[in-house]
């Protein structure tokens, strides 16, 4: 790993491999959370809709 220089979030990523990742690792782990949160909110209401309808 000589010669590559560190982030400062200590990643051991280059700049460049971070941006040709799509940003911070923080960014990544947002990203990857959209698809969870909007099936999470999909369940919820579906569940509020079932239960409004069974009154």
């Amino acid at each position: 790993m000589e010669g590559k220089a560190k982030t400062p979030a200590g990643t051991g990523e280059t700049p460049q491999e971070s941006k040709r990742r799509g940003g911070s690792a923080a960014a990544r782990r947002k990203r990857s959370l959209a698809p969870k949160l909007t099936a999470m909110s999909q369940a919820v209401q579906l569940m509020y809709l079932i239960c409004s309808s069974l009154n």
